[in-house]
């Protein structure tokens, strides 16, 4: 699931919107090309309304996990593509005798490439055994993985985001707060992105009565 519901082709610079559906900014820029910052617009999919960031719509958050695997896609297409090895075989020293398998899946939350082998392995772990596995040779994927993807630390494998930096102004997971951002001013996301929304909305509402 690679292509744009809007113009149906391969994305280009991916953007996603808090309802988690995924446009070619392109096309959010050109289906939005009335609205202004602070304004409210409905998902061009499933209706759900979201408010324009204040830099407008190049401002909505970029779907790096599409552009990952995009990345992966097309490093796999033509007779000369270059393999992507398997993490766990590449990095085992007692196989750098041995020819590297190539990847066949990618764990979002380990964030690590896996063969057919390792990745049966991955699942039998207890530990791991939940974990989503993308196909990367196809770009098939549960449903539930690019929703998954978006609220992961980049910073820490496995830990999902759940607090917002006031002092740094970023979104980070708890580990962060323990190590990084410690004694900072943190609220959980939730609230904050609720916040955020209501004082949109009523400075909306007072610039609408000048």
């Amino acid at each position: 699931m690679t292509e744009c519901s809007i113009c149906t082709e391969v994305f280009t610079d991916p953007r996603v919107l808090p309802c988690n559906y995924t446009f070619c900014l392109k096309c959010l820029l050109k289906y939005g090309n009335d609205k202004q910052p602070g304004d409210r617009m409905p998902c061009p999919l499933c209706r759900k309304e979201f408010t324009v960031p204040d830099d407008g719509l190049s401002g909505t958050q970029k779907n790096f996990f599409m552009e990952k695997l995009l990345h992966y896609r097309k490093l796999l297409t033509g007779q000369e593509a270059q393999q992507i090895p398997c993490d766990v075989c590449s990095s085992d020293e007692a196989s750098a005798s041995e020819t590297v398998k190539p990847a066949s899946t990618h764990c979002v939350q380990c964030r690590q490439n896996y063969c057919k082998q390792c990745s049966q392995h991955h699942r039998k772990i207890r530990s791991s055994s939940n974990h989503a596995l993308m196909d990367i040779r196809t770009g098939t994927y549960p449903a539930e993985v690019l929703k998954m993807s978006i609220n992961m630390c980049e910073q820490h494998k496995g830990k999902e985001i759940k607090v917002f930096c006031r002092d740094c102004k970023v979104a980070v997971c708890m580990m962060c707060v323990s190590t990084s951002h410690k004694n900072h001013d943190c609220l959980g996301i939730e609230q904050v992105s609720e916040d955020l929304r209501k004082l949109v909305l009523d400075d909306k509402h007072k610039a609408s009565e000048l």
